[in-house]
């Protein structure tokens, strides 16, 4: 398989010492701060833009020990799953508005959704409602 020049990448494979999670370094990598800086720190032109080596291997993140690692990943795994329940009961209330929103049209088409009364009756009846014409 070829690959062309202008899409490879320069990946840098980050792995963390003995007692720090490397889900941990993970999420401190991603976080928005760090991320900033690192491209700050960016070298080469536009399009082709990447994180030098020197800048990762001296970069510095908080390291609390190993349990505190641990409660922090879990509890961002717990957000998550907060935010994916989120998203799902979003998408079912898009699901339920659009429903909704079908039912008005028919309505507002069928003339149910303005009729009141007798005149409703008469508009599922298919029957004359009362005229609409101003009187001179």
């Amino acid at each position: 398989m070829h690959i062309d020049d202008q899409y490879l990448i320069r990946l840098h494979v980050i792995r963390a010492p003995n007692g720090i999670s490397n889900e941990y370094v993970f999420y401190c990598l991603l976080r928005d701060a760090f991320r900033r800086v690192a491209e700050r720190n960016m070298k080469g032109t536009a399009g082709q833009r990447r994180v030098p080596a020197d800048f990762l291997g001296d970069a510095s993140i908080p390291v609390p020990p190993s349990p505190e690692q641990e409660r922090i990943v879990a509890k961002i795994y717990e957000r998550f799953s907060e935010l994916d329940a989120g998203v799902a009961s979003l998408k079912r209330a898009r699901a339920l508005l659009k429903k909704y929103r079908q039912a008005v049209l028919k309505a507002a088409v069928t003339g149910v959704l303005t009729a009141t009364g007798a005149s409703a009756t008469r508009a599922k009846s298919g029957g004359a409602g009362p005229s609409c014409s101003s009187a001179s």
